[in-house]
């Protein structure tokens, strides 16, 4: 087997991995570095990189503010957020009506039960429209993956093109060249 042949059959078969492998399609749909985020930005938290005495890198996370709520504020509205957007709702089909409904009861939920709850949750009063706008705008954006099945398109295409690269043969190294030597 040639170089050409044999980088063709690796690019074939990492690609293929891809289609096979589970893995890949969750992290399309999964919904958790979305949640740590939030969770960082209500806990004024960053992630930051440490290398350890061997020089492997590990993550580690670091307080650098005064957290937006208190534990259970940030794990009750990390919940509220989970019902709205999640794997099952990255791969639905909302019509952009529907959308809208949604993404308007969403607003609502999240903005009601923070107004409500924000001194049990030790959220300060200068900081409840913060806390409401960026979920929200997380969500919004979130949401927008499912209008008119783009999600799913998109999935569709991932899978045309890793067929595409599986399906084409392998030509010869110089077939680019002098009409196609060594065919």
């Amino acid at each position: 087997m040639d170089r050409e042949q044999q980088s063709m059959t690796q690019i074939a078969s990492t690609n293929a991995g891809y289609i096979d492998n589970s893995s890949f399609m969750m992290m399309r749909v999964n919904t958790a570095a979305l949640i740590d985020d939030i969770k960082n930005f209500l806990g004024s938290r960053e992630n930051i990189i440490i290398y350890n005495k061997e020089g492997r890198p590990h993550e580690e996370s670091r307080q650098v503010g005064v957290s937006l709520a208190n534990p259970e504020g940030i794990l009750k509205l990390c919940n509220i957020v989970r019902m709205t957007i999640n794997q099952h709702t990255a791969q639905g089909n909302l019509k952009p009506d529907h959308y809208w409904d949604l993404l308007e009861r969403a607003r609502v939920e999240i903005a009601e039960t923070i107004v409500r709850k924000c001194y049990d949750w030790e959220i300060h009063d200068s900081d409840i429209n913060t806390v409401i706008d960026e979920i929200l705008r997380l969500v919004e954006l979130f949401l927008t993956r499912p209008v008119d099945n783009k999600e799913r398109d998109s999935y569709g295409q991932q899978f045309a093109s890793r067929e595409i690269i599986q399906s084409q043969q392998p030509r010869g190294a110089l077939s680019g060249f002098a009409s196609g030597v060594g065919r």
